[in-house]
């Protein structure tokens, strides 16, 4: 199920918020059992807007959440004759991390020039850097779990030419 709606009104304003519930399943050949497929995202949702104050200048947001990702359970690890450890993990992708929830932010400004604009933009990037679990990870004998993240907090400023 998705829903979308969409607001514009003018020069000045734009926005839009997007949401989709679903389910993705996968059968097993084998076993003949319905299980979460990997990529599952239950609920997705975003929402977008921006304002111009005046013709050279706007700002804009954008936030993005999404159901976290799915991950296989650890089970129990073993050594081989060699020394190695490895991991037993679950069938199925049946443990959910935490879900993913970030915040962009972007103001920018334009200056025009005869037959060309020259635009300055600031973006911040996952505004209240948040997390955001990407994977597990482990350590060597699989004692050990660490929570692998997605991106952090990342500010930039770019420079832009329209001919």
């Amino acid at each position: 199920m998705e829903f979308f709606l969409q607001a514009d009104y003018g020069e000045r304003f734009f926005g839009w918020i997007s949401y989709a519930l679903s389910r993705s399943e996968r059968l097993d050949p084998f076993t003949h059992v319905w299980s979460l497929y990997q990529y599952d995202q239950t609920n997705i949702l975003s929402l977008v807007g921006s304002y111009k104050f005046t013709p050279a200048w706007g700002v804009g947001a954008k936030l993005h959440y999404n159901s976290g990702p799915l991950v296989e359970s650890l089970l129990g690890r073993y050594k081989d004759s060699s020394g190695n450890w490895h991991g037993v993990f679950s069938p199925t992708y049946n443990e959910r991390l935490a879900d993913y929830m970030r915040l962009d932010l972007r103001t920018d400004y334009t200056f025009k020039f005869e037959g060309w604009n020259l635009y300055v933009y600031l973006e911040i990037i996952n505004f209240f850097n948040s997390p955001n679990p990407q994977d597990i990870g482990y350590n060597e004998d699989y004692s050990q779990t660490m929570t692998i993240d997605n991106l952090p907090r990342i500010p930039y400023l770019g420079i832009g030419a329209e001919f």
